[in-house]
């Protein structure tokens, strides 16, 4: 067995031994704002959605997170450094939204940022790693979705994309062991641009590894024929992410549809529903 033959089995050996931290040892299931919404997102959006899950059966068939995407915060932290949630659309605070989603018998998920912003210009999670994460739990939250936007020059962060995610996966491990309590579940949102299914596994337990899903069979197809060629990194506790899903958006058909939602449970890629519940009809919730 020659050098590179010993290097691409070892590389490949690696990639599969997933962080075994007691959290997210299948791929999880949900809901995610995006999609559906954008930006346009604020507690009675997030609250009625959660409610319909409840109502529409699907917290009893697993779909058990209800995660905020980009854009719930205020474009400035507190004169103290602390992520504060925007007021007009969450008036009520991020913990008790976190109850409520609780209450229902979902687990709750936020949004931010391995840059210094976000991707719609909100505070980054950049040098703020321990404070943020530690905010995300004191308020509630059980999955943190990291983008990757923003990214700091190599010459002022020097351990590169892997080290800007690194530092908050060592946020959440210190935080879990200082407060005894389990950890957040980590979804890396790296794009698959550094090839994280070789390394994302060490850190969380899903990893993006496309860029950016959309409503057309092109995309989905695309989405489908690259993750084919690396299934081998979806293990227990670690998952490939194509993506959050898009049934029931734009001008898919069913069976379209329908081969997306089946193509992405083959692959076990998290499933997270991202469209409109109120207007759901039988063939999007079949």
């Amino acid at each position: 067995m020659n050098l590179i033959t010993t290097s691409i089995l070892f590389t490949s050996l690696q990639s599969v031994f997933a962080l075994n931290n007691g959290v997210g040892r299948l791929p999880f299931m949900g809901y995610n704002t995006w999609n559906a919404y954008g930006c346009d997102i604020n507690e009675r959006v997030v609250l009625q959605t959660a409610n319909l899950m409840q109502s529409l059966g699907l917290i009893d068939v697993g779909y058990e997170h209800m995660n905020l995407d980009d854009c719930w915060a205020e474009k400035n932290r507190s004169t103290s450094g602390d992520l504060v949630a925007n007021k007009e659309r969450f008036p009520s605070g991020m913990p008790s939204l976190t109850d409520k989603i609780h209450a229902l018998g979902l687990k709750a998920g936020i949004y931010s940022d391995s840059g210094w912003f976000t991707c719609q210009l909100y505070p980054g999670s950049f040098e703020n790693e321990d404070r943020d994460a530690k905010q995300f739990q004191d308020w509630g939250f059980d999955l943190l979705k990291y983008d990757n936007c923003a990214v700091p020059f190599d010459s002022i962060i020097k351990q590169g994309i892997y080290g800007k995610y690194q530092r908050m996966a060592n946020a959440i491990a210190n935080l879990s062991e200082t407060s005894q309590k389990p950890p957040i579940l980590f979804s890396l949102c790296e794009w698959g641009r550094e090839q994280p299914w070789l390394w994302g596994s060490r850190l969380g337990q899903s990893w993006r590894t496309t860029e950016d899903i959309g409503p057309q069979w092109d995309v989905l197809a695309s989405i489908v024929n690259k993750n084919s060629f690396i299934t081998s990194a979806t293990d227990f506790y670690g998952h490939n992410d194509m993506d959050i899903l898009e049934v029931g958006n734009g001008d898919l058909t069913f069976e379209e549809a329908k081969s997306h939602f089946t193509a992405w449970a083959l692959m076990k890629s998290p499933l997270l529903i991202s469209t409109d519940l109120s207007m759901a009809n039988n063939e999007t919730l079949q």
